[in-house]
């Protein structure tokens, strides 16, 4: 890989990123489920892996119906390979339920794992992360 796929790739992937939190932000499932391959994994904080695409589905479409968020993040680090890359993240995330005012504060951390598809896009194949505090 030259030094000129490294930055498209690396600019691809932070699309990937910027795209996924927006769309948490706006509640928007397709545009979430658009992002991630067919056998994607998300290992929340403290719950069990959630493994596919129509299970992560389910998931975020409950946790969308009753709360939402807003959502500051710094992208740390971004590797890209051909076929594979991966991204270390940090989010702060302001998290309300939609049944009343009281919103909880988050911190945490990501390591995502972007697999590229035919035709070039990059999609999110692993995301694995830890809460670093709460109020």
């Amino acid at each position: 890989m030259d030094g000129s796929d490294g930055q498209r790739y690396d600019r691809a992937i932070r699309a990937v990123i910027e795209s996924w939190f927006d769309a948490m932000e706006q509640g928007d499932l397709a545009a979430l489920l658009a992002l991630v391959t067919p056998d994607v994994i998300v290992k929340p904080p403290d719950s069990e892996p959630v493994t596919g695409r129509d299970a992560l589905g389910l998931a975020l479409k409950e946790f969308l119906q009753s709360h939402s968020e807003q959502v500051d993040y710094e992208v740390h680090e971004v590797e890209a390979g051909d076929r594979l890359a991966f991204a270390r993240i940090s989010e702060t995330t302001t998290i309300t339920p939609k049944s009343c005012s009281t919103a909880t504060l988050i911190r945490g951390i990501h390591l995502v794992v972007f697999r590229r598809q035919q035709g070039g896009s990059w999609r999110i194949a692993r995301d694995f992360s830890s809460l670093i505090g709460h109020s």
